[in-house]
């Protein structure tokens, strides 16, 4: 797969992370600046998204485990596409509050480290992007934006989060 990767880390304690572990790496641009800036000066095909925030903006039904691509259906502000983070199976679980009401929350079927998950979740999208634009004549998906910040990263260690991700990339390169 031969996909251009933005990222656009305008936070100052993370940009020279980013920059630092993909110095090298010709096909990845770290940018310092807001993903919303980097939508208008950067043209590219495709913006990494969160599947919650993408599904509620741009349809499409939730798939445990798999990415998609959605049309941003002529959004001005945002690439023709937008490539899903996949959703990790759950379940409910239920516990009586100390005022008898009942809380539910969602948890994980399996717990993860936050860098495997990251690993999952970029290898899925990279792999999401790879079937697409083999269904496609055109146009293909050639660059990818992302934003840390927008998908929560990190979550516990940059470094280790980074890593998965720059692995999740280079494996789908080759």
């Amino acid at each position: 797969m031969d996909i251009k990767l933005f990222i656009a880390e305008n936070r100052p304690a993370f940009f020279q992370i980013w920059a630092d572990a993909f110095r090298g790496v010709g096909s990845v641009l770290v940018l310092n600046e807001q993903v919303s800036l980097s939508r208008t000066t950067t043209k590219v095909d495709a913006e990494i998204m969160r599947g919650i925030f993408a599904h509620e903006r741009y349809g499409g039904m939730f798939k445990v485990g798999r990415s998609q691509i959605l049309s941003t259906k002529g959004d001005p502000q945002m690439p023709p596409w937008v490539a899903t983070t996949p959703p990790f199976s759950g379940h409910l679980e239920t516990r009586v509050q100390p005022d008898g009401t009942l809380r539910a929350t969602v948890v994980p079927d399996k717990i993860r480290l936050p860098e495997e998950e990251e690993y999952i979740a970029f290898s899925k999208v990279f792999e999401e992007v790879a079937r697409f634009n083999l269904g496609q004549s055109e146009p293909k998906i050639t660059s990818l934006l992302f934003s840390p910040e927008f998908l929560g990263i990190p979550r516990r260690d940059i470094h280790s989060e980074i890593e998965a991700i720059k692995k999740a990339y280079l494996e789908s390169c080759s």
